[in-house]
């Protein structure tokens, strides 16, 4: 058993150089995105010309078979307006914050289970209740960096991950991821999320999905539907194929949780119908 603790997990998390950076271009593109309708597609465009890694992305995207091929033509302005606002948004978060972790099999895996989640939690505030479409612009986003604090763990510490996540390794027959971390750390992947979300100046309702995800009733009233969002968007795709990790470790959601959003399990199906039909798109976007 390792002898990392809280103490060093968090002295860690102050430290500049043991934390991958928020790629700046990424903030500025959410800022932008943030405006909703007034969002300048312009602007976007070069932003994205600005990072020769993201560009390449949208370049690979855009010109896959994912997208009708109306010209011959090769650009990133065209890229982009090729993709969509929406699209472009989704993929910049995803490509983006995949390049900023390893990109070894194991981090593939769990930026396919953020991305399903995002697209989840999108997927849920269409079908849920009508004020949940105050949630439309961050849905994607906040399910999307739900578990940040899984991947910087699993990048500053692969091993002791490993041995957390072993099922064979249940410490005092705990079976939950988080109640694991806290029994072995005494600190979890959702509060280490919630660390690095306020140390990249994210707004507090994503901190908020983050810190709370596995604990939705936890989080402050103003964040708690959008938190409630991510929680069932996290189990949906977690329990049901949409990833392969973690299947044993997911508690059904309490029925209050299911009535919050306004759908029920009986919705499973269609959520997941929805959810896939998106996430051909998304393959490329982590691979």
């Amino acid at each position: 058993m390792s002898d990392l603790s809280r103490a060093q997990i968090l002295a860690e998390l102050r430290t500049d150089l043991r934390i991958p950076v928020f790629p700046q271009v990424l903030r500025q593109m959410e800022a932008e995105f943030a405006r909703g309708h007034d969002a300048d597609l312009n602007r976007v465009c070069d932003l994205v010309e600005q990072d020769v890694g993201l560009a390449t992305q949208f370049l690979k995207v855009a010109y896959s078979s994912l997208y009708p091929q109306v010209d011959a033509a090769i650009s990133v302005r065209q890229a982009v307006k090729r993709i969509g606002l929406v699209d472009a948004r989704q993929l910049a978060l995803a490509s983006g914050l995949t390049a900023a972790f390893d990109r070894t099999p194991s981090a593939r895996v769990f930026w396919r289970h953020c991305v399903a989640t995002g697209l989840a939690t999108r997927v849920l505030v269409d079908l849920g209740r009508p004020e949940l479409r105050a949630f439309t612009d961050i849905a994607f986003t906040a399910g999307l960096l739900h578990d940040v604090g899984a991947l910087v763990l699993a990048t500053l510490h692969p091993n002791e991950v490993a041995e957390v996540l072993a099922p064979e390794r249940d410490i005092d027959g705990e079976i939950h991821i988080v109640h694991r971390e806290r029994s072995r750390w005494g600190i979890d992947h959702a509060a280490v999320g919630r660390v690095v979300a306020r140390k990249w100046g994210f707004p507090e309702e994503l901190s908020a999905a983050i810190a709370f995800h596995h604990e939705p009733w936890s989080a402050e009233p103003q964040h708690q539907s959008l938190v409630l969002l991510v929680h069932l968007a996290d189990f949906i795709s977690g329990a049901y194929g949409l990833q392969t990790d973690f299947q044993a470790e997911l508690e059904l959601p309490d029925p209050e949780v299911w009535d919050a959003i306004g759908v029920s399990f009986d919705d499973v199906d269609t959520i997941l119908a929805k959810v896939r039909a998106l996430e051909e798109k998304t393959v490329a976007w982590v691979d």
